[in-house]
């Protein structure tokens, strides 16, 4: 009907009105990008994180039934064993210094002397005996014999006399260094 010189309601040709603006949609599909990619990434952390929860959850149960398991009796038996060796261990190795001791002692008594009784203090420091020489000048010679040596700090004559058949009986104390005598 057109043409008719009436009003045409619609028109025969419809046209799209098109504005396009350069870019535009750029935008909006870079927002849509992110927003899936941290969706993504979020339900693949929050997977991880069960997953390390429960073996976490899995290795206390773990070890929840080891400590029930435990003989404690055992342990604390195993304990006083370990404190033991380690003292029986240290008393060992110093009874080895103190043979040695003794030895080194024992070489420097002369041949003409004879020890007859000895105290050694519990700290080591201080060795008390009394003994018979064949003379004055052997109990001398002693008594140089022990200074002789670096590891006698001092040497003290406490009591000298005349025994029967012109023996002489004396009784001395010997102060040690500890660390020179008992560690060589």
């Amino acid at each position: 009907m057109p043409g008719q010189g009436g009003l045409q309601l619609l028109p025969e040709t419809r046209k799209r009105i098109e504005v396009r603006v350069p870019g535009e949609n750029r935008y909006i599909g870079i927002g849509i990008s992110i927003i899936v990619v941290v969706t993504i990434v979020s339900f693949m952390l929050n997977s991880y994180a069960s997953t390390l929860q429960t073996k976490a959850d899995d290795l206390t149960s773990q070890i929840a039934r080891l400590n029930q398991q435990r003989d404690k009796k055992a342990e604390a038996d195993i304990l006083a064993f370990d404190r033991q060796s380690k003292l029986l261990t240290k008393l060992l190795g110093d009874h080895v210094y103190l043979t040695k001791a003794f030895d080194r002692l024992g070489n420097l008594v002369q041949t003409q002397v004879q020890i007859k009784s000895m105290k050694v203090d519990t700290d080591g420091a201080r060795v008390t005996f009394s003994g018979v020489a064949a003379s004055y000048s052997t109990v001398a010679h002693q008594i140089a014999s022990f200074l002789a040596d670096d590891s006698v700090q001092d040497v003290t004559l406490s009591t000298l006399k005349t025994g029967g058949n012109g023996i002489v009986e004396f009784g001395a104390e010997i102060l040690l260094n500890q660390q020179k005598f008992f560690k060589k």
